[in-house]
């Protein structure tokens, strides 16, 4: 991804499949994430990575086996490019942002005591860079929320939505929200967990505060999480 194209450029967008079975689109959704959320400095993602916190290269290998992994188990994922009518070479422009959505009856992996003792070698691998102890604290609230809200019932769910800073403020999160938004049933759900400065752009669609996750990672540091939900606009 280019790092010296201008900011105050407009761009248009293409949305295309994000596929898991390519490598390439992996390791650029790898890259716009760490761009995306300031990998190096997120209290997030320290949460749930080992310690020592692994450096930007080995933090990027290890986010494309989970991604890859994850995509895998029935989820639900769009990809943005820089739609570049000079572009000739058959190839899809910059991956500008992503979205991974889990559908109902999918959700995060919870690490039982006992599941620890039976990952694969696959698994063993995909979570190579994950306290688990950690993930379940962090994931395993997200998942407790969801069950606690929906009491069951089919929603969906936004893992996640990541533009590359540099195409901030082109509307590419309205467009990789409402894309999918529009295709949902009417009569199911949906919840997301938003930082402090997207909550406006997920109000616009319906979304709103409806709890606050309060995470204790390492070190005794404190995250508060908004959860957003967006009501069904019929009952089924």
């Amino acid at each position: 991804m280019s790092e010296s194209t201008p900011t105050n450029q407009k761009y248009k967008f293409r949305l295309l499949p994000l596929d898991p079975k390519s490598p390439e689109d992996m390791l650029q959704a790898a890259q716009l994430a760490e761009a995306a959320f300031d990998s190096e400095n997120s209290l997030f993602q320290r949460t749930y990575l080992v310690d020592p916190y692994p450096s930007p290269e080995e933090r990027k290998k290890g986010t494309v086996k989970r991604l890859t992994y994850g995509l895998g188990k029935g989820k639900v994922a769009f990809k943005a490019v820089v739609d570049d009518p000079e572009n000739e070479t058959g190839k899809d422009g910059d991956m500008a942002g992503f979205s991974i959505w889990q559908p109902p009856g999918t959700g995060y992996r919870v690490f039982e005591s006992t599941d620890r003792e039976k990952l694969t070698d696959e698994e063993k691998e995909v979570y190579e860079q994950v306290d688990l102890d950690g993930w379940n604290t962090l994931f395993g609230n997200m998942q407790k929320s969801r069950e606690r809200l929906h009491g069951g019932k089919d929603h969906w769910y936004l893992e996640v939505l990541a533009i590359h800073p540099i195409y901030q403020r082109q509307g590419l999160g309205n467009t990789l929200l409402s894309t999918q938004l529009s295709s949902l049933p009417a009569d199911q759900a949906v919840q997301l967990e938003s930082t402090p400065a997207g909550q406006g752009l997920y109000r616009k669609f319906g979304f709103e505060v409806v709890d606050t996750l309060k995470v204790v990672g390492r070190g005794g540091k404190g995250l508060d999480i908004p959860v957003m939900v967006k009501k069904p606009s019929k009952t089924g």
